[in-house]
């Protein structure tokens, strides 16, 4: 039989090429493909495992250690791989619109669906820095007092 190294070597080699084509699987954003390459690639590395177990040239606990992790592995994989085939996710392909925040309104003090306490509304968040710069412009030229206005 071959020498553990080349054979766990051979499989690791191949075990990188599935993970680079599922790199590029996800970079087309199809994640069904992308986690079958990973699968094959966890399997691969699996069944390379038991053979290298079957040589009976190691310390069985070593053996029983990396046995269990690549199964678990494999088993991850393929279980994800399985739940995205059966329901696939959709890959999200535009932005949401940032202009769409409305604010948050936090409520505390509500006990049965009357309003007992305080119910805060906050304005929504400003785009970018700039219009935070172009409002404390407006304050300071109004005289604001908390600005150093007049």
């Amino acid at each position: 039989m071959a020498n553990a190294a080349f054979i766990f070597t051979a499989a690791g080699a191949i075990f990188a090429a599935c993970c680079a084509r599922g790199v590029a699987m996800r970079a087309a954003r199809l994640p069904l493909h992308e986690l079958g390459w990973y699968t094959v690639g966890t399997i691969v590395l699996a069944v390379t495992a038991v053979f290298w177990a079957s040589t009976e040239s190691e310390i069985v606990p070593q053996q029983r250690i990396i046995l269990g992790a690549l199964g678990a592995l494999c088993g991850a994989t393929l279980s994800v791989f399985i739940g995205e085939w059966v329901r696939p996710t959709k890959a999200q392909t535009t932005q949401p619109d940032p202009s769409a925040n409305s604010g948050s309104v936090n409520s505390s003090g509500q006990s049965g669906g009357v309003t007992a306490g305080t119910i805060n509304i906050y304005p929504p968040r400003p785009d970018s820095n700039q219009s935070i710069i172009d409002q404390i412009a407006i304050l300071m030229d109004q005289g604001c007092p908390c600005m150093g206005g007049k």
